[in-house]
């Protein structure tokens, strides 16, 4: 018998055979992530050869350029070179045809992130094995799953912002909480009863939520990191989700569940205040770290729009797709905007997918002289730009400086080229209605008065046609001086509020409308009895809640 000292030393691989013959084992093997268990110089080879009969590389994969199936999770958690993987992203679909097979995959990536110390950026798209089923409705795949999500955030000192994904398709991005990247690992997501962050003891049950009606059949209790408590809805079957770890010195993370079927997103006054003080703070992660593929409008309603201006731009310049923005301001008196010392959208940014822009704000709000108060500067050498929409509502103000701004702010207009598209410019006011009998016995404010910039208007020859919704025909003929100055205006409709019984009025208002703006610019009256063609209603889009379609034939 040899005594152990005697035996023969094993020999590295390469020592053996050289590459060459090595390569050409791999290159005839079916089964190279086996053969990669081997050695580590195999491993590299035939981890190599594998990808390459993928159509990618090693190094794709660890730079996370590839997506990930069950096979490639399996190769990349055998990779034998580097202990530590240098990804910092990563995309991984789950295709098997079974849960127990995603059972497996999830928890080869939970071994397989932590071996990624830089992970920054982790996707995760689910196909459904079954119909009815999901992978969260396996226990041991949400419990991997969780736990993965939560040593990933872990890497971030500060909470985790959490949307919900929509009840529908085609909804809308506005469930939010916060938690601690703890939290997360012991969430229950599997089962009838979901729980994510419970909150404890039995007297939980009596404390005002900040819902007063719901939207939803129900809704789960939850705590918020700083200890307030919201409801949020039910997580139903996710198809995806995406984790991001902000850079920011606020160190938060973003967590969204179905990031790939929202619509549109929508931050309103409503969904703000469903949050605490400390919980809102972290709301601009999403505008800075949000990729949403299918997204098409952001609606920013009864917000401070400053909070969030800087990672705004940001939040555009990730959706080249997005085509409409609807900023409304908050209505209480006082209110400054914007106060943030820029434009919306500073620097100026040529989106190129923006095809509509509208702002709406109060007529008690205070312009700063100083700064843009319009989303229009900013976004106004967008080449797709088509339409801007301007809507003042609330009571009525002797003076409407904020209506005098926002038609001298389209001077930035001036500076697009003759190649982009022309402008069609929608202007409602939408003014509180007064009851005619009480009308002796109170004192109400007259209508304001307009002075917007002449010099400016006579600057805009981008600007093809204009539409006007008006509470009465004083504040048509107020703008008459400014729709006149307009050089290269080829349409303006009207659309009065109040009943013009008879129809000489109607013709004079035309009279004196044609007449101030020449015989070039083709007038039209939209009352509330008339009919219009159908190439009208699609020019002027502005009045189609004001139509409805009776057996093919457009009427009102």
């Amino acid at each position: 018998m040899l005594h152990s000292s005697s035996m023969p030393s094993v020999r590295p691989a390469l020592e053996l055979l050289p590459i060459e013959l090595w390569e050409c084992l791999a290159a005839f093997t079916d089964d190279l992530l086996e053969l990669a268990r081997v050695c580590v110089d195999l491993n590299a080879i035939s981890i190599a050869y594998w990808a390459r009969r993928q159509g990618t590389t090693p190094e794709q994969f660890l730079a996370g350029d590839a997506v990930l199936t069950p096979d490639g999770l399996r190769a990349l958690s055998i990779y034998a070179p580097l202990a530590e993987l240098p990804t910092t992203k990563l995309v991984v679909c789950f295709t098997n045809d079974t849960l127990l097979g995603q059972r497996h995959s999830m928890m080869t990536l939970a071994r397989l992130v932590r071996r990624m110390p830089h992970l920054r950026d982790l996707k995760i798209h689910f196909v459904t094995p079954a119909p009815g089923h999901c992978a969260i409705d396996d226990a041991a795949t949400a419990e991997a799953l969780c736990s993965t999500l939560s040593g990933a955030a872990e890497r971030n000192p500060g909470p985790v912002l959490v949307n919900m994904p929509p009840q529908h398709d085609f909804d809308s991005l506005r469930s939010k909480f916060t938690c601690w990247p703890r939290d997360i690992a012991r969430w229950n997501l599997s089962g009838a009863i979901q729980q994510f962050n419970p909150p404890t003891g039995w007297y939980y049950q009596n404390i005002a939520r900040p819902f007063t009606s719901k939207p939803y059949w129900w809704h789960i209790p939850t705590t918020c990191h700083d200890g307030s408590l919201v409801d949020i809805p039910p997580l139903t079957k996710p198809r995806s989700l995406h984790l991001r770890l902000g850079d920011d010195l606020g160190g938060g993370s973003l967590l969204i569940f179905d990031f790939n079927i929202f619509r549109s997103v929508l931050e309103s006054f409503g969904t703000i205040e469903m949050l605490s003080a400390a919980a809102r703070r972290f709301i601009p992660l999403l505008y800075r770290n949000a990729v949403l593929p299918g997204v098409r409008s952001l609606s920013l309603v009864g917000i401070d729009v400053n909070w969030i201006q800087v990672p705004l731009r940001e939040f555009l310049q990730n959706h080249p797709r997005l085509e409409a923005i609807h900023v409304r301001y908050p209505s209480e008196p006082g209110c400054q905007a914007p106060c943030g010392g820029l434009p919306i959208v500073s620097p100026a940014l040529a989106h190129p997918g923006i095809v509509r822009l509208e702002t709406a704000l109060p007529y008690n709000i205070l312009p700063d002289r100083q700064h843009a108060v319009a989303l229009l500067r900013g976004l106004h050498l967008s080449p797709k730009l088509e339409r801007v929409k301007f809507t003042f509502c609330g009571p009525r103000s002797r003076s409407s400086p904020v209506l005098d701004r926002l038609l001298n702010e389209l001077d930035c207009l001036a500076e697009r080229s003759a190649n982009l598209p022309r402008i069609s410019l929608e202007l409602l006011l939408d003014l509180p209605e007064t009851n005619w009998l009480l009308q002796g016995f109170q004192n109400i404010t007259p209508w304001p008065r307009f002075t917007p910039s002449l010099e400016i208007a006579a600057s805009l020859h981008c600007i093809r046609s204009v539409s006007l919704k008006l509470p009465s025909v004083k504040l048509a003929r107020m703008l008459l001086p400014w729709l006149a100055a307009l050089p290269a205006l080829e349409d303006v409709a009207l659309f009065i509020m109040e009943e013009l019984s008879s129809s000489v009025r109607v013709w004079k208002l035309l009279q004196e409308t044609r007449s101030a703006l020449g015989v070039g610019t083709q007038v039209h009256y939209i009352s509330f009895g008339g009919s219009l063609s159908e190439e009208f209603i699609r020019r002027h889009t502005m009045w189609n809640d004001y139509f409805i379609i009776e057996g093919g034939n457009l009427s009102m």
